[in-house]
């Protein structure tokens, strides 16, 4: 009796142990997936900034509607982050509809530079978002 709660026990640890390992894998290949979402939202930031450098708006919003896809999966997506990528891509479509040009480009340009590589700094995306309603 006593061998069989012997051999029971050791199952059981070895069970675990492996389930232990399984979801510690898991868990990294997770980690990986945000990475890369949280990398490619950053760069789609950069990229409306290249678009609105350009004088681009089809680019801008192009990039600003996949900076928008993306948010609600990146790990910057949290109550304090704006919703700036939303507004960006109605802001410039208003823009794009009207035929304006915009205004203060270079300080728009600079502050989604800064929010691409700290998209989730309020004071910017709030300084960014008074700007674009300027125009």
């Amino acid at each position: 009796m006593r061998n069989k709660l012997y051999v029971v026990s050791w199952l059981l640890l070895i069970c675990s142990l492996a389930f232990n390992i399984y979801c510690f894998i898991e868990k990294g290949d997770i980690d990986k997936e945000f990475a890369s979402i949280d990398h490619d939202f950053k760069a789609e930031i950069g990229r409306i900034a290249s678009g609105i450098s350009q004088n681009d708006i089809n680019l801008a919003i192009e990039h600003a509607s996949k900076a928008d896809a993306l948010r609600k999966y990146t790990s910057f997506n949290d109550a304090n982050m704006a919703n700036y990528p939303a507004v960006m891509v109605t802001l410039l479509n208003n823009l794009r509809s009207t035929g304006s040009l915009i205004n203060n480009k270079e300080e728009i340009v600079n502050l989604l530079t800064e929010l691409s590589h700290q998209p989730s700094h309020k004071k910017n995306a709030d300084e960014l978002l008074k700007l674009m309603n300027e125009n």
